[in-house]
């Protein structure tokens, strides 16, 4: 009983913060300056110094099983694993800077800092195909998104939006489930766990071209399920950018694919 009052002070402590946080940027700034996470220095919650220093995925690589290609940021062997068009990778999740920004993102409750990293992000995507219609960022369930305050997704859509001008929708691919957190199990724990957490509300339109974004990937779980429904719905093309990978592509490449692993597919 102590520790489920505690958590109810502490998710209380926390509406009233992202209460406080709508209430204005001048406010804010003076109770909570903008420090950035990594430096401390003060103007922004990720300055220019630190941004530049953050170790970008190499566009050379396809960008999930790590090797050579140079025809798109997908090899043609990956690509229907994930059954995506084409997928964008930020960063490298193996950066300790990288993996510093992420945690104080989702676990720091720190919602601004997600505008800066995506405005990171959106920079390194001089164009996308002029196909996609919206932006689709992945759902966080109920529970988490009551608890953190916000989607962290959606923070970094919202930057990828404004720099492309482009709408982002939350509407069309929508979670149902909630289910224990994907960092918590193993590679092929997730793919189980994610399946069927999410639902397409039908009362809209439904896109012909989206472009799906979230944090971070690791085995690839997330983003399979969330292409799965989004095509059943009728969705034709669906691209993917995420601001970093979470583990060396080849394992993520070898938990889905072990034959192709196997053939020597990803030497």
């Amino acid at each position: 009983m102590v520790g489920g009052c505690r958590e109810l002070e502490i998710m209380r402590a926390r509406s009233l913060f992202n209460e406080l946080k709508q209430g204005g940027d001048y406010l804010l700034d003076i109770i909570f300056p903008r420090l950035c996470a990594l430096c401390a220095k003060e103007g922004s919650f990720l300055c220019i110094d630190c941004t530049g220093g953050l170790l970008v995925w190499p566009k050379h690589l396809c960008a999930w099983c790590n090797r050579t290609d140079a025809q798109s940021n997908i090899c043609d062997t990956c690509a229907p694993l994930l059954d995506v068009q084409d997928l964008w990778i930020g960063y490298r999740y193996d950066d300790t800077s990288i993996a510093s920004l992420i945690h104080a993102l989702k676990f720091g409750y720190r919602e601004s800092l997600g505008a800066d990293m995506g405005r990171a992000l959106a920079s390194h995507i001089a164009v996308l195909p002029s196909d996609i219609e919206v932006i689709i960022p992945i759902p966080l369930d109920s529970y988490r998104a009551k608890e953190r305050g916000f989607n962290q997704a959606f923070c970094l859509a919202k930057q990828i939006a404004l720099h492309h001008d482009l709408i982002v929708d939350t509407h069309t691919l929508i979670r149902t489930v909630s289910r224990a957190p994907q960092a918590t199990l193993d590679a092929h724990a997730r793919a189980t766990n994610i399946h069927g957490v999410y639902a397409i509300d039908m009362k809209g339109n439904i896109p012909r071209s989206v472009l799906l974004i979230d944090d971070v990937t690791t085995t690839g779980a997330t983003l399979r399920e969330a292409v799965s429904v989004l095509r059943n719905a009728g969705v034709q093309s669906v691209y993917a950018l995420v601001f970093a990978h979470g583990t060396p592509p080849e394992q993520a490449f070898r938990a889905h694919h072990p034959e192709g692993f196997r053939s020597g597919l990803t030497t």
